[in-house]
């Protein structure tokens, strides 16, 4: 769980005999099975509610860049935005590694 993409337990994981379930992570195999929600959906889903709403500039908050969840939520914002011509706007996306503080207000101009 919140194991970044190319952590070194990954790879420990999978070379393992052990039976193990991992959270977020989708590696599957004869001893690795894993549980997660669909990270790319929920974002676009999300994304779309504020575009429904009238907003254009919408401001995007994500963990750490290594992770896979991470990962599928900016696809799921991007492709919100896509879907309704908005412009993508790398100023409005925000890349945190959730342990330390982000200032937003120095990122965006509200």
């Amino acid at each position: 769980m919140g194991l970044k993409t190319d952590d070194e337990y990954l790879n420990e994981i999978q070379k393992s005999t052990y039976p193990v379930v991992l959270l977020d992570i989708p590696i599957k195999n004869s001893n690795i099975g894993y549980v997660t929600t669909d990270n790319l959906k929920g974002a676009q889903i999300a994304t779309e509610h504020l575009i429904h709403l009238g907003h254009r500039r919408i401001g995007f908050l994500n963990g750490h860049k290594k992770a896979y969840v991470s990962q599928e939520r900016l696809n799921g914002y991007i492709l919100a935005l896509s879907k309704n011509g908005i412009r993508i706007d790398n100023e409005l996306i925000v890349e945190g590694d959730l342990q330390k503080k982000v200032d937003i207000k120095q990122r965006i101009t509200f």
